[in-house]
């Protein structure tokens, strides 16, 4: 019964922290691979930046040639214009640029204002329709193959110059996240097993008490019925003798009556010192021995136990020492507790332990 309750206790303990170690290691997880996109986007923003300051923005041919003519043509061509006044010299833009990105496991790809790819390091183009997304995606080209992306307009003096998009290999948050995970459920898995057995051996700690306290109750019980059997069979006893004499003396069935109503006495002191004594086995009270008179207290016993001594044909006596040298003949009080010292006697139905006084 104890063992089940161990087991279960240890079980709900294990399982309660578990499932708390689970928690904590999804929040990290989260945690953990949310930085690790921000600091992917961190880096595209600042590649986007870094090239819309380097872009070499030049006037297109058709905004030079309209320089030079007069007002009147200039305007007559600009009502219907062909081209826009100004462009981006790709060449000059992006030649500095594409080794230093290509360290850093960065693409570029570069649009025109309608959308068509002018350049790009990528070997293989993607196919992935262009839209701007300042703010970054995830884009899966395959099962294997995923880009984090930034796409950008770029404008100027209220043009649209054209659409820089900008990749950078997921990897990058996938392998860290992987071997994070890998760790956590190594981390995870000893730390649970670590758990319970902490508690098993708490669980066998916080029972202890409640063991100990049954056995004591099944001592205690076991003590109440064997003390309570023999009082009870001395009053029945005398009741029995009482009622099958036809003629009762006055004087016996008063005497028989007197050792009634004291072991009735006694069997109420003997429950309070069964509840003393749990009591005082657990802790809760602590023994105060008074002092008794052995000689009294044999004489109580005698008296209780003629009748069954009769019946057994059994005379009982007792004769108490006398002093050398005259002097009191009562023997000295001894200290101790009278209800302690009478169950030392022999019970009807034992054999003493010691010889029997007659």
């Amino acid at each position: 019964m104890f063992q089940a309750t161990r087991r279960r206790l240890a079980l709900w303990y294990t399982a309660v922290t578990a499932v708390l170690l689970l928690l904590f290691a999804s929040g990290f997880y989260l945690y953990v691979r949310t930085t690790l996109v921000e600091r992917v986007d961190d880096t595209l923003n600042h590649v986007v930046e870094i090239i819309e300051r380097s872009l070499v923005i030049e006037p297109s041919p058709q905004g030079i040639g309209q320089e030079r003519l007069g007002e009147r043509e200039a305007l007559a061509t600009a009502a219907d214009p062909t081209e826009p006044p100004l462009r981006v010299n790709v060449e000059a833009s992006f030649r500095d640029n594409a080794k230093s990105l290509e360290d850093d496991h960065i693409d570029l790809e570069w649009f025109s204002p309608n959308g068509q790819l002018v350049w790009s390091t990528l070997t293989d183009l993607l196919p992935v329709p262009l839209h701007v997304n300042p703010a970054g995606e995830t884009v899966r080209v395959s099962q294997e193959t995923v880009f984090r992306q930034i796409t950008q307009q770029v404008q100027s003096q209220g043009q649209v110059l054209g659409y820089l998009r900008v990749s950078h290999p997921w990897f990058e948050v996938t392998k860290p996240s992987r071997r994070l995970i890998l760790d956590l459920a190594v981390g995870l898995s000893l730390m649970v097993g670590a758990v319970a057995a902490i508690g098993w051996l708490l669980s066998g700690i916080a029972i202890a008490p409640v063991r100990d306290s049954y056995q004591q109750l099944k001592q205690f019980t076991a003590d109440a019925s064997h003390e309570l059997r023999n009082p009870i069979a001395v009053i029945q006893t005398n009741a029995q003798v009482a009622l099958a004499d036809p003629d009762p003396d006055a004087a016996t069935q008063q005497k028989q009556f007197q050792v009634i109503e004291r072991l009735t006495r006694r069997l109420g002191r003997l429950v309070d010192d069964l509840l003393f004594l749990a009591r005082q086995e657990s802790g809760l009270v602590a023994l105060v021995p008074a002092s008794i008179r052995v000689d009294a207290l044999l004489e109580e016993v005698l008296e209780e136990q003629q009748v069954i001594a009769a019946e057994r044909h059994i005379q009982l006596q007792y004769d108490a020492p006398r002093r050398a040298g005259g002097g009191d003949d009562r023997p000295t009080p001894s200290p101790g507790d009278p209800n302690d010292q009478r169950q030392l006697l022999p019970k009807e139905g034992q054999q003493p332990t010691h010889p029997p006084l007659y």
